[in-house]
């Protein structure tokens, strides 16, 4: 089968090709790279690595995808899902087996993060469940697993070394919103915005903002580009983009402008993220915006662009988008709303 490419904001995942191997060669005899996995590998036993990516995806429908840094081309490392056939005790259970490994001069950047939220996106509609295995002082993979869900279900022994095994459950369903949605969608809103924004904005502030700016944009869903992540019957996160000119706001907001953009010159509005105060660091919003984003790249958009609250500003950073201007959104009393206009070019 041809193996699926995904972008996200920084990275490639593509199939493996035969002008990569050296690099891939390069990587598995790294010693540091190698610290939790055994000895370096060499380049015979890379080869066989290598070849067998391949045959994954063309026995199976899944496999691992190369790592590929999109501005410079680099080819950072691999991840993916895998049958191992592993001989360990006790065995694994008969599901996809996720893995990965970037090289050392990655580290530390948050790729892994990056990669592994697009890689479980695509198979989270193919396979429920999911395994890994750790080795027990790799803090740093446990910290990535943990963020997408795994967790700690035994020990086993494979090739005479005592590794973790973890397990994830698909635990939430990534669909377009419906109008039947917007009044759980207005209760997530206020309880978000109630909870999440108190950090970054006065109560007076956020008290105004949600009868003036912050609400459910009926537009965005009559349109067919508003998300909502369920976790079992319940919405937990949202956010959608749009091909029209308003940046942010709800039905409320005076001033909206919903005449349509030129993809050819204008750019995407990503709008209107908002997550459960008890759903957060579960990488719903990131999940939320590599949809957009390849919706909006699918109807011809280059360019995205969208109005942050300062408590999300962060993650947009993360994602590669640059703070281009403040705006102050007035509200009641003469108070007004710092909002960051950020954007980002698809590379």
């Amino acid at each position: 089968m041809t193996v699926p490419e995904i972008e996200t904001a920084r990275l490639l995942l593509r199939g493996h090709r035969l002008g990569d191997f050296d690099a891939c060669a390069a990587m598995w005899a790294d010693p540091v790279v190698n610290r939790y996995f055994g000895s370096p590998l060499s380049a015979e036993d890379s080869w066989t690595k290598f070849l067998r990516y391949s045959g994954h995806w063309a026995m199976n429908g899944f496999g691992f995808w190369a790592v590929v840094e999109k501005s410079t081309g680099l080819y950072v490392g691999e991840l993916g899902f895998a049958d191992f056939k592993r001989e360990i005790e006790p065995r694994l259970p008969d599901v996809p087996e996720a893995g990965w490994v970037l090289i050392s001069a990655a580290h530390g950047k948050g790729y892994a993060s990056e990669a592994i939220c697009a890689a479980h996106n695509w198979m989270d509609g193919r396979a429920g469940r999911t395994v890994c295995i750790i080795h027990p002082e790799n803090a740093a993979s446990f910290t990535v697993a943990r963020k997408f869900g795994y967790r700690e279900t035994g020990r086993a022994v494979y090739k005479g070394r005592e590794l973790v095994v973890m397990e994830r459950l698909r635990e939430f369903r990534l669909r377009i919103a419906t109008m039947e949605d917007a009044p759980a969608l207005g209760r997530l809103i206020d309880l978000s915005v109630r909870t999440l924004q108190a950090g970054d904005y006065t109560p007076a502030q956020i008290e105004s903002s949600l009868k003036r700016v912050y609400g459910v944009d009926s537009q965005l869903i009559a349109d067919g580009t508003y998300f909502v992540v369920e976790a079992g019957s319940e919405i937990v996160a949202c956010g959608g983009w749009s091909r029209r000119k308003t940046l942010y706001g709800g039905d409320q907001l005076v001033g909206r402008e919903d005449s349509l953009l030129d993809p050819r010159v204008d750019a995407a509005k990503v709008r209107a993220f908002f997550v459960h105060p008890g759903w957060t660091r579960r990488g719903l919003g990131t999940m939320i915006l590599e949809a957009c984003e390849t919706a909006a790249v699918a109807a011809g958009f280059r360019r995205f662009e969208m109005g942050a609250t300062l408590t999300g500003v962060a993650l947009y950073k993360a994602r590669g988008y640059e703070a281009l201007e403040e705006i102050a959104v007035p509200l009641e009393n003469g108070l007004t709303l710092p909002v960051i206009r950020m954007g980002r070019s698809r590379a």
